[in-house]
């Protein structure tokens, strides 16, 4: 169903990847390999830096987003699929994928389908409860209920959905309202877990009381969560560390690693010092780019360890399309956000934030993939030129004086740039907005808390513009302008499209893409949608966000990310630690 995807190696900084194993063996062992694998003799824990404390362990919580990251949710969690780092799909938790045109992927005459799936016989949570069809029927009744507010809820995959039932133990169906070509593979959706199990013996009966704060706190999602990864929560020391231990009963065996401590380091620097005094082995999200950089020069010569980068999310300036919010109504004009994107030096903002080693975008779609220059000659693109924005914006009305900003009917243009002030975009808003005022803008830049960050209604009713960095999976992409993913106070602000931009040819061609199960009519969808979208702007995508991981020497087993919604844990279970 899928075309070959390029390895995302995205060899940003020239990454080498980290050593898996001795000369003449494979990397890693396939999935499942380990299944009757015995536990390493010796006990040893890996120690590993991460930036921010976790405010949850499962892939998918309720309520609004909070901090967390797939490198760490990882090693609690176990869903159907599991996306190896190649970007293959294995199976899980379930003993099959579904395939097209077979009983577990059955089209119905009216457009609908069905998937089944058989799970694994024996699977058991973290306290030894038995894993059921069930608890995936109760999660997709919790995601999909409003009042829980999940964000999946409303994406794809899961709000493509219409029912999951559960014939006996084993056995799960999903009922969906309309074609989808992933289904197969929930994880490539817009979740980074598509939908994973619920243990119903914890929280079927405080779901059942209500969806208050005694739910959306309940110490399930953090403390004292169950899951079915390789690792269990063993300790948790709020704002110092948390500890796991290898599960014995996972179902594709235990992991060689017994112990994991996670220390929460917010300081790169600090972090930097820890990996090279060797009181960390692994520094995950805790360096800057810049730092990585350094570092990876330093072992260079020394054989110090390894570095390496990947992504899962892109950076975004999004613009503002509400009437009740927008401000200046400028920004409502195409030629204005044209003259916005022509202001910007790409290479100057790579350079300045990455070394000039980031993956530059044009368009929602990555151009790592081999379909890519099919949609490339479709996109439109925003060269720095200073004389394309001063003539557009002299089309558009407004005139810039020698020694003062751009000026209209209604006086100078003022644009309010909204960005987190602590998820590392203040550099970044820095960096654009001042290429904005050389070029002749008036920009006002606007820190936005952590509280804030947090809160679904501030961050969909800025005045005109917002950065901010999203999914980089085309489903986290195209869900951003979807007129079906805007916010309001009628759904609790719930949906990905915080510009409120509405677009009916948009919307007609997602739905296009995701009912269309031919590979090559979808690289055609998507053609018309890159078009689309980089001719109106709503918004405009700058580069990859990437994340830097320091591995000290000793550790063998992890690899590059290939897929976008593949963390760097995923194979953790078959990590060594020497």
């Amino acid at each position: 169903m899928h075309h070959a995807r390029r390895p995302l190696l995205i060899a940003l900084l020239g990454l080498t990847l980290l050593a898996c194993a001795s000369p003449g063996q494979r990397a890693t062992e396939p999935v499942g390999a380990g299944a009757n694998r015995p536990a390493s003799a010796p006990e040893r824990t890996l120690i590993i830096a991460i930036e921010l404390e976790p405010q949850n362990i499962s892939v998918l919580v309720p309520a609004t987003p909070t901090v967390s990251s797939n490198h760490v949710t990882r090693p609690f969690n176990a869903m159907l699929e599991l996306v190896d780092g190649q970007g293959v799909a294995h199976p899980y938790l379930a003993e099959a994928l579904p395939q097209l045109n077979t009983s577990s992927w059955r089209i119905l005459p009216d457009g609908r389908m069905e998937t089944t799936y058989r799970l694994r016989p024996n699977v058991v949570w973290h306290d030894g409860a038995p894993l059921t069809a069930e608890d995936f029927v109760f999660a997709f009744q919790v995601v999909t209920k409003p009042e829980a507010n999940f964000a999946a809820g409303s994406a794809p995959p899961i709000s493509y959905i219409e029912n999951a039932t559960a014939s006996d133990d084993r056995t799960l169906t999903f009922h969906w309202r309309q074609l989808y070509p992933d289904a197969s593979v929930l994880t490539l959706g817009g979740s980074r877990g598509g939908l994973p199990p619920f243990p119903r013996h914890i929280l079927e009966a405080p779901f059942r009381e209500g969806l208050g704060d005694a739910f959306v706190r309940h110490p399930y999602w953090t403390r004292e969560f169950v899951g079915l990864g390789p690792y269990r929560m063993d300790r948790w020391d709020l704002g110092v560390s948390m500890e796991a231990v290898a599960f014995d009963r996972h179902v594709l065996g235990v992991p060689k690693i017994q112990r994991i401590r996670w220390v929460f380091i917010p300081d790169g620097n600090a972090a930097t010092a820890s990996i090279r005094s060797g009181a960390i082995q692994m520094a995950a999200d805790s360096l800057d780019f810049n730092q990585a950089v350094e570092l990876k020069r330093e072992w260079a010569g020394n054989r110090g360890g390894q570095v390496i980068a990947g992504y899962t999310s892109t950076r975004n300036i999004l613009f503002q399309f509400r009437p009740e919010y927008v401000s200046p109504r400028a920004i409502l004009d195409a030629r204005v956000r044209r003259a916005l994107a022509s202001a910007i030096d790409r290479q100057l903002f790579n350079e300045s934030l990455f070394g000039g080693e980031n993956l530059l975008m044009d368009s929602l779609f990555l151009p790592t993939f081999s379909y890519f220059p099919a949609i490339d000659r479709s996109i439109v693109k925003y060269p720095f030129d200073p004389r394309a924005t001063d003539r557009l914006m002299n089309e558009a009305g407004y005139v810039k004086a020698a020694d003062g900003p751009f000026t209209g009917a209604d006086g100078r243009l003022t644009f309010d740039f909204k960005i987190g002030e602590d998820n590392g975009g203040v550099p970044e808003r820095a960096v654009v907005a001042g290429m904005w005022r050389q070029a002749g803008f008036d920009i006002e830049e606007v820190n936005m808390t952590t509280a804030q960050l947090r809160d679904p209604e501030t961050r969909s009713t800025f005045h005109a513009i917002s950065a901010y960095i999203t999914g980089a999976h085309e489903n986290n992409q195209v869900s951003q302008l979807q007129t079906e993913q805007i916010g309001s106070a009628e759904n609790r602000w719930r949906g990905n499209n915080r510009g409120g931009w509405i677009n009916q040819e948009f919307d007609r061609l997602v739905l296009a893409l995701n009912n269309t199960l031919d590979a090559d009519a979808r690289v055609g969808v998507r053609s018309q949608i890159a078009k689309l979208v980089t001719d109106e702007l709503p918004l405009i995508t700058l580069a990859s966000n990437p994340s830097a991981y320091a591995f000290a020497t000793g550790i063998r087993g992890p690899g590059p990310l290939v897929l976008l919604t593949t963390g760097i844990t995923w194979n953790i279970a078959d990590w060594e630690l020497s």
